[in-house]
């Protein structure tokens, strides 16, 4: 099986949300076709084939159930029907497929469309021709999937072989018009993140029904989506005066303001903020924002009108208003870092600057959630979700993301990856094995053996680590080149670096090279083999070779930026005539090396420090030794326990984090007590603590105020909330 994990374009920003009024087609309607283009010439389907005498009296039963509106009854007078006709005429027979869509069709009207789908599939595997059966399963699922927000590129497909220019007099035949599955193949091309298609679906159906309100309003909606505003302006302005939607009106103002109209854009979109939303489904273009979509949606152009009016003092009281809910909308720091910076407070201004470059990684991983999204893959959605939770140190929102992921794709071996980093980013090296035991179970793989003996050695099992290294599960193994990839690298390269890793873990540099001398089909310059190799430069003193290879980013290995942090700090301790030794020691945030512990206890990583910089460096490392073996006791206490019962030795990591300086670590285990108990007012109080940095202003209003609802009288409280707010400005 082909795992689902794909990087994807850049998401689709069309706001679909009169899909909520898309979701029951009536394809049979007659076309207002005034101006367009002719209308094909129908081409009648040969007459149905008469029901056996013996059957005529059942067959009239299902007309009258009908005509009375009881779907229900006529669809299971079908089910008889049929068993009748398959007798009759033989079970292979094309003349029942037109009585089988009758019996699809009976469902849905009676309500229950999937088991419509499933009829009209079963008959589509008999009978692939049936153009009835395909229309009726298309739009079918194109409901379904439009109801989820999903794309499906072999649906897409169909609905383009379907409405092949031969087919239409066909369809029109069957009273079936082709316009109207223009419109829905337009809105299914649309959620996959295809909008010139779209664009031409959309007026290939106006030619043949030119007034039709779907297929016009989806037609401005692609037009505005694709920057057309000169043309999507003028339609937007007369689909709004036939019918003032929510979410046309919201179309409009965003075109006006887009064409430098900002007070016709402020006035338009005033009113939508002030009436209830008429639409069934939130805006699709900020997706993170969820049930909240449209308001947040609004609330986002109406700053960027108040910014383009000269009002920062009002966009800057939005935008707080909607970053106290969502502290993490890179949209909404952007537009209030100008607000900020017209009012003249540059230090909140540059604190947010600051914050958003923090979060590029993360937006991209949302972008590649969208992307999955519009694709149909729906296990990538809360797996990129879980990577973005990770790049602002949010551990409990991840591992519940990544189980969701697992949920929908329990054999893909990336996830239960991820799930044990996420646990050995906690400490919980316990709970990263049996996860990893887990999944091997559900998925065996080398992978996962190769990173379970990395943990072993981590947690203090160095032999049994080896024993499974030298295993020929692992040690032989060799992944062939159609392996599913993981982490959109073959799947050979992962293992490679799994192996890697667990060597240097075990302090076995001399190996991990042998291993890299080795020929094997890999891609030799994955950041994580990178990476290893560094490492092993580093081991061996040799400086130069390891700077050139950390001159990359390492964003895109999870974990890799914070690894390849620590390497670096160490390389730069190690240069002769560089910084001094204390301002290397000073800049260095401890937890990338309390991820990888063996950079600090393995003396070979500080070979090549002279005498007066490992002098200089002896106190920092004797901490980072203390702290080391303090957490390890630590850790022994919580064995094989669950998080929820050991509250209060996370609580102590804490505190060991924030003693040593770790503020990466400190994050990580506050955010994961606030998921551990989300009502505890100390918890909170423990989370303030860690966000004290400016560029965590946004996040600190963000958590005060949960903070304030579960103790509104706190004085501690109330004095950051007014810290912070003089900070970013009174609202």
């Amino acid at each position: 099986m082909r795992p689902s994990f794909k990087y994807g374009s850049a998401a689709a920003v069309l706001v679909l949300a009169a899909l909520g009024g898309a979701l029951s087609w009536k394809f049979s309607r007659p076309p207002d076709n005034k101006g367009g283009a002719p209308l094909p010439t129908a081409t009648a389907p040969p007459p149905l084939r008469a029901v056996p005498q013996g059957l005529a009296g059942l067959h009239a039963q299902i007309q009258a159930a009908k005509q009375q509106g009881n779907f229900a009854a006529a669809a299971r007078l079908y089910q008889q029907l049929l068993e009748g006709l398959a007798q009759a005429w033989g079970k292979d027979s094309a003349d029942l497929a037109p009585y089988v869509y009758n019996e699809a069709l009976a469902l849905k009207l009676a309500g229950n469309l999937p088991a419509g789908l499933a009829i009209a599939s079963r008959g589509l595997a008999v009978w692939p021709a049936s153009l009835q059966l395909r229309v009726f399963a298309a739009t079918a699922r194109a409901e379904a999937a439009m109801a989820r927000g999903l794309g499906d590129s072999s649906l897409l497909q169909e609905f383009q072989e379907i409405l092949r220019e031969e087919n239409l007099p066909r369809l029109r035949g069957l009273r079936i018009e082709p316009a109207q599955l223009f419109a829905q193949w337009a809105l299914l091309l649309s959620l996959a993140d295809q909008q010139p298609r779209a664009l031409e679906a959309a007026e290939r159906g106006l030619q043949l029904a030119p007034r039709d309100r779907r297929l016009r309003e989806t037609r401005a909606r692609l037009l505005a989506a694709l920057h057309k505003n000169q043309e999507a302006l003028p339609l937007l302005e007369e689909l709004v005066k036939e019918e003032p939607k929510s979410d046309l009106e919201y179309c409009l103002g965003k075109t006006l303001l887009e064409t430098g109209a900002a007070a016709a854009a402020l006035e338009r979109l005033s009113r939508v903020r002030s009436v209830p939303a008429n639409i069934k489904t939130p805006a699709a273009e900020l997706p993170q924002f969820g049930q909240e979509g449209f308001e947040a949606a609004v609330e986002l152009l109406l700053a960027r009108a108040l910014l383009d009016l000269k009002r920062p003092g009002e966009a800057r009281d939005l935008l707080l208003k909607q970053l106290r809910r969502h502290p993490e909308s890179a949209d909404a720091l952007f537009q209030l870092e100008k607000a900020e910076r017209s009012l003249g407070l540059h230090a909140a201004a540059d604190a947010i600057v600051s914050r958003s470059r923090r979060l590029l990684q993360r937006d991209k991983l949302l972008v590649n959630a969208s992307s999955a999204r519009a694709a149909g893959f729906l296990s990538s959605v809360p797996y990129y979700r879980a990577q973005a939770a990770l790049e602002v140190e949010r551990t409990g929102e991840a591992l519940s993301l990544l189980k969701e992921a697992l949920a929908l794709a329990p054999k893909i071996t990336q996830v239960h990856l991820e799930i044990a980093r996420v646990h050995a980013l906690l400490g919980r090296w316990d709970l990263a094995l049996k996860a990893l035991e887990d999944g091997g179970r559900e998925a065996p793989s080398p992978v996962l053996l190769a990173e379970q003996a990395r943990l072993l050695a981590l947690n203090g099992e160095p032999e049994t680590a080896r024993r499974l290294l030298a295993s020929p599960e692992v040690a032989e193994a060799r992944l062939p080149a159609e392996a599913p990839e993981i982490f959109n690298l073959k799947a050979g390269t992962v293992l490679l670096a799994r192996r890697l890793c667990a060597h240097l873990e075990l302090g076995e540099a001399a190996a991990a090279k042998g291993l890299l001398e080795q020929e094997l089909e890999t891609d030799r310059n994955a950041e994580e083999t990178l990476l290893c190799r560094a490492e092993v430069a580093l081991s061996e003193g040799d400086l130069a070779r390891a700077g050139a290879l950390l001159s990359g980013s390492f964003q895109n290995t999870p974990g890799g930026a914070p690894w390849a942090a620590a390497l670096d700090a160490l390389w730069r301790l190690s240069r002769p005539g560089d910084s001094p030794a204390q301002e290397v020691l000073n800049g260095i945030d401890p937890s990338g090396f309390l991820d990888h512990p063996r950079l600090f206890l393995n003396g070979d990583y500080l070979k090549s420090l002279s005498p007066p910089r490992r002098a200089a460096a002896a106190p920092w490392l004797e901490k980072l030794k203390k702290l080391h073996q303090a957490r390890r006791e630590l850790l022994r206490r919580m064995g094989g326990l669950p998080d929820g019962d050991v509250v209060h030795r996370h609580r102590e990591l804490l505190a060991l984090y924030r003693e040593a300086g770790a503020e990466r670590k400190a994050r990580e285990t506050a955010w994961f007590l606030v998921s551990l108990r989300p009502e505890g007012v100390e918890e909170h109080r423990l989370l303030l603590e860690t966000l004290s940095a400016p560029e965590e202003a946004i996040a600190r209003l963000a958590v005060l105020d949960q903070a304030l609802k579960l103790a509104p009288a706190d004085p501690e409280f109330l004095q950051k909330l007014a810290a912070v707010t003089d900070f970013l400005g009174k609202n």
